[in-house]
This record gives C-alpha cells, structure tokens and sequence, in this order.
C-alpha cells in the first residue's frame, strides 16, 4: 500500500494490542520526507481525547477495507 502526507502506519497493531509484534514494514522512495514517531504509551493516550481518536479508528478501518480491495483485486488478476 502506498501512503501519502497525513497518512499514519502502524496504529493497527496496538488498536488490536498484537502483542508488541509488528506487522508493517516502511519503505521511503522520496528523496525528501519527514516522519513523526511517538511510542505506545503516547499513541494510547489519545484514547482520551474522543474526536481524536475516532479519526484514527476511521483511518485504521479505511486502510483495511483498501487491503480488502487490493486482495479481491489480486484474486481478480490471478483468474
């Protein structure tokens, strides 16, 4: 999956607490990017802040739905 500016990496794996495994890998190809960390502890925080983290659950479903589509897609091609 390729992600843009604003996207964010990661937050599945502690929205579904997969026990400190990750399952994402990132790979920069721009010449020119930044990037913010926070850790699990900061991340989780953000729970008490309701309209925050409703944005991060919508974020976290609409990444699965896209990895839904690209499977079907993939399936697709194959046939």
């Amino acid at each position: 999956m390729i992600v843009g500016k604003g996207s964010m990496i990661g937050e599945e794996d502690i929205i579904t607490s997969s026990g400190g495994l990750y399952s994402c890998n990132v790979k920069c190809i721009s010449q020119v990017a930044t990037y913010y960390r926070i850790n699990k502890d900061s991340f989780i925080s953000l729970k008490s802040q309701d309209d925050v983290w409703l944005s991060v659950l919508e974020k976290a479903l609409w990444k699965e739905k896209q990895k839904g589509a690209e499977h079907i897609g993939e399936k697709i091609a194959k046939a």
